[in-house]
């Protein structure tokens, strides 16, 4: 116990300056120069806090979505150790410590790597991928749609997501995977199923887009260039993006959703459709193994939900198309009508 003579050293933290990181192009240069993974996992756990700069007229202001990109970049890979192999790493292993048997813990580079990635994926599922849609009614709805807007669907980051979420056939067997996401919806981390959430808000907000309340005004207001370029340009962007919109929903066995669109489907999603139907697999009885199915009803008897969506696609067009022809023949009969009642009137 200390006397009253006792000198009481100074707290360490004394003895140096602390002070936050002052913005992100700060943040950019202590990543530049980390070389730890305990160092880029700390630098990312607190990234989406750092100012993003601009403070002063020599300060560069960094835009939200360079950070997201660059989070994107970062977090590829995340769960497939494999991906992040490189030809240099060699029988290169470190040491990390002892685990509770006291045996040496050891990481192969591509271990680590993928360490640093998961942590970049799960602050974006904390940051980002928990941006959720609101429905119509909201207070909040209006300001989400924004974010989806400006943000999520513009053209820099939206194809970083579409490249983030790609389906790849897997190196194992003839099944495809969404990348970055580990599994089926049972085998997923509570972050990721954010990011599936996530998925399912774009999806939803791809197909609403051009007819939604907001772009009304755009739709008519073709006298201004730059609304009628902006509008053309990110319609023709979500429009491209929707075949994409299909495989990923397919692999989350979500297909159901696009259920009230069905009659918008254009050739290029009508192709992804055919496509994914024809990859179905079926199993003969009495015969081993199986083989790729040969037509569409082969693929709608297995039960292929993209088949399915073929079907009732080309069901509901016909319907539609005649029901339209029932409605024109009607108002024409109708218009004959009001005609030929006026004439008679006039002739009374």
């Amino acid at each position: 116990m200390p006397t009253a003579t006792t000198k009481i050293a100074a707290h360490p933290l004394f003895t140096r300056e602390i002070r936050p990181l002052e913005n992100w192009h700060e943040w950019l240069a202590c990543w530049q120069a980390a070389e730890s993974t305990q160092v880029m996992e700390g630098l990312l756990h607190y990234g989406f806090s750092v100012s993003l700069g601009g403070e002063s007229s020599n300060d560069k202001r960094y835009h939200p979505v360079e950070r997201i990109i660059f989070y994107l970049t970062i977090a590829d890979g995340w769960g497939d150790r494999d991906s992040l192999e490189s030809v240099t790493d060699g029988n290169k292993k470190y040491a990390l410590g002892y685990d509770a048997k006291g045996n040496t813990v050891k990481k192969t580079p591509s271990e680590l790597r993928q360490q640093v990635a998961r942590k970049a994926f799960d602050m974006l599922c904390l940051n980002f991928f928990r941006t959720e849609l609101e429905e119509r009614g909201d207070f909040r709805y209006r300001c989400k749609r924004d974010v989806y807007e400006k943000m999520v669907v513009s053209e820099p980051l939206f194809s970083v997501i579409q490249n983030f979420f790609r389906v790849e056939a897997s190196r194992y067997g003839n099944e495809r995977r969404i990348c970055n996401l580990t599994g089926r919806e049972y085998e997923l981390s509570h972050n990721e199923q954010h990011a599936v959430v996530f998925l399912l808000n774009l999806a939803k907000y791809v197909w609403e887009w051009e007819k939604s309340p907001e772009n009304w005004s755009r739709r008519l207001d073709r006298e201004d260039a730059d609304v009628k370029e902006y509008f053309e340009n990110t319609l023709a962007r979500l429009n491209a993006a929707k075949p994409w919109v299909i495989e990923v929903l397919n692999e989350l066995g979500e297909l159901n959703l696009l259920r009230e669109w069905v009659l918008e489907l254009d050739k290029a999603c009508l192709a992804k459709l055919k496509e994914i139907a024809t990859r179905t697999e079926i199993r003969l009885r009495g015969f081993g193994g199986t083989r790729p199915v040969a037509s569409l009803d082969e693929a709608l008897y297995c039960d292929s939900e993209a088949a399915w969506f073929l079907a009732v696609h080309e069901l509901k067009t016909r319907e539609h198309a005649r029901l339209e022809a029932i409605r024109e023949a009607e108002e024409k009969k109708a218009d004959a009508d009001r005609k030929l009642e006026k004439l008679t009137a006039t002739h009374a």
